[in-house]
């Protein structure tokens, strides 16, 4: 009867020069080190970029959520180390779009949700190689739609939130 809950990694982060930074510094509980954190949390910090650091230093992330943060770039490999990512969540920040490639290392994404942006851009092959399933892009900037992003996920994808765009 013991309920597993995974290890989650809760971020304090100032950056809002938007430079990537080497190493995340902080102590683990006994017996677990970065490969064990599973859930990552970030909300209401102060980041001007997603910092890439994020999945190298911790590989088998798989849940990250980071709202309210003041996000604004995604660079084209900041998930490049995340392979064992299934969601996440970016709502409520200042991204302006989504580069090409962005998941092609994360087979397992499943969800992506990015509502509340600046979003204008999306990447035509930005979620090639994602088996994603609920696709969140509500209150963004988007004017120009092209439905070819979905052409990778055409299989999968099940629920499309794309209200209040431009």
């Amino acid at each position: 009867g013991m309920l597993w809950f995974p290890y989650e990694c809760v971020l304090y982060i100032n950056n809002p020069v938007g430079n990537d930074f080497e190493t995340i510094d902080g102590t683990h509980l006994p017996g677990n080190t970065d490969s064990d954190v599973l859930v990552l949390e970030a909300i209401y910090q102060n980041t001007r970029n997603f910092p890439p650091v994020i999945c190298r230093q911790f590989p088998n992330v798989e849940d990250i959520y980071m709202e309210e943060n003041q996000i604004e770039i995604i660079e084209a490999d900041a998930f490049a180390a995340c392979e064992n990512l299934w969601r996440i969540i970016l709502s409520f920040n200042r991204i302006t779009r989504i580069p090409d490639g962005l998941f092609q290392n994360s087979p397992l994404l499943t969800i992506f949700e990015a509502s509340v942006n600046e979003i204008s851009q999306i990447g035509v092959n930005a979620f090639v190689g994602t088996q994603i399933r609920v696709f969140g892009l509500s209150n963004n900037q988007i004017s120009d739609f092209n439905p070819h992003i979905f052409d990778p996920i055409s299989s999968s994808l099940q629920e499309l939130y794309l209200t209040s765009n431009q």
